[in-house]
C-alpha cells in the first residue's frame, strides 16, 4: 500500500532529526539518476558525504 503524504513527511523529518543538522543543511528531491544528481550536480563527496 502506498504511503500517505503525511507519512512520507514524518519519515523524512525523523531521519533528519536522527542525523542532525538544520533544515537548511538538507536537500530533498527526486531525480531520474539520483547518484548523478547527488555526487555530480550537488558535489557531495561519495566516500565521506552524509
Amino acid at each position: 500500500m502506498a504511503k500517505t503524504k503525511q507519512e512520507i513527511i514524518s519519515e523524512i523529518k525523523s531521519h533528519m532529526a536522527q542525523c542532525g543538522g538544520s533544515y537548511s543543511d538538507w536537500y530533498v528531491g527526486i531525480a531520474t539518476d539520483p547518484r548523478e544528481r547527488l555526487f555530480i550536480d550537488h558535489n557531495v563527496d561519495e566516500k565521506n558525504g552524509a
